[in-house]
């Protein structure tokens, strides 16, 4: 069988955003995979990225100063170019993962900090070339607002057909999955609204009997 070579433009490392390729042969797990950088080195940490339908990329940067909003920015990995689209608030600090697009065009982000936050951004259409949400260039750029709140430790996103953001608490260890239907959403609140715990994912557990971390083993 000829060798086929895979191509993916949608790698996070670090501070920038690099694709990976590799020559696969049969059913063999890949082996000397490359990476090349598709766009810029970032001023900021990276964690979870997006694309629209014309090959732009967009990520959040996690601003360290807290008296400045973090930045998001749209890429063009072609060559290099950056601009950002929106902020959203940095207060305590903030922790932006999962990105992705509804159909109509709006960022959503999901952010850990204070508690768990889901970001709506509507994307300026043309965007500031600095990261500094302080900068006067920068004024006219949208904040986004809190779809969801109460979603500890939300991380990855995504709609499904009829329109609901589905998201989980990675980085909690828990293993719920949130399906949010609308905006204004508390996950925490008792009841809460416009949110439902709809499954758990089973928690690994480590046990030195065993070896280390064992799949699909309850806590």
């Amino acid at each position: 069988m000829s060798k086929r070579v895979y191509l993916f433009s949608a790698f996070v490392l670090g501070l920038s955003i690099s694709s990976a390729s590799w020559a696969a042969k049969n059913s063999q797990l890949p082996q000397g995979v490359s990476f090349t950088r598709r766009g810029p080195i970032l001023a900021f940490a990276i964690e979870g990225l997006t694309g629209d339908a014309t090959g732009n990329l967009y990520t959040t940067g996690r601003q360290p100063d807290t008296a400045k909003k973090c930045p998001v920015w749209r890429i063009n990995p072609t060559n290099g170019s950056r601009v950002t689209v929106g902020f959203i608030q940095n207060s305590p600090a903030c922790n932006p993962s999962g990105i992705t697009f509804d159909s109509i065009g709006n960022l959503f982000i999901a952010d850990a900090a204070s508690g768990g936050n889901v970001w709506k951004v509507s994307p300026d259409p043309i965007g500031c070339a600095s990261d500094d949400s302080s900068n006067p260039a920068c004024s006219a750029i949208p904040t986004g607002t809190a779809y969801a709140t109460g979603v500890p430790g939300t991380n990855g996103l995504a709609f499904d057909r009829a329109g609901n953001l589905w998201t989980g608490d990675g980085t909690t260890g828990l293993g719920r999955v949130w399906k949010i239907t609308g905006s204004g959403a508390n996950c925490g609140s008792s009841p809460p609204v416009n949110c439902e715990e709809v499954f758990r994912i089973q928690p690994m557990r480590n046990s030195t009997s065993l070896g280390g971390v064992v799949a699909g083993a309850g806590v």
